[in-house]
């Protein structure tokens, strides 16, 4: 009988690694929205690129209980929120945005 080990998470990024990347990526994107709207697009096209490395392996029957077993659900569930509020931040900035320029013109 031969048992496979799967060493899953030295492939993965660490929680800090991904809260770092969606804080700097959220906040260009809330700074950029507030100058012009368009400009959203960029910091949600960044997090789309950085979500699809990894809701595939979560996903994967395979890969995602080891991902489980490894680090914990708690890995997954800071990663599926740290992209909600990366992606939420870069919203507020077209908010901010609008008021701002609701402000101005009166």
């Amino acid at each position: 009988m031969t048992i496979l080990l799967f060493e899953v998470m030295d492939k993965m990024p660490s929680l800090h690694e991904i809260w770092s990347v969606v804080f700097v990526v959220a906040i260009g994107g809330f700074l950029l929205a507030r100058m012009q709207p368009v400009f959203v697009t960029i910091p949600l096209i960044l997090l789309t690129g950085f979500a699809l490395i990894f809701v595939p392996e979560f996903n994967d029957p395979s890969v995602g209980q080891h991902i489980i077993r490894e680090a914990g659900r708690g890995y997954m569930i800071q990663t599926y929120v740290a992209l909600a509020v990366g992606t939420t931040i870069p919203l507020i900035g077209i908010i901010a945005w609008h008021r701002r320029k609701k402000q101005t013109e009166v």
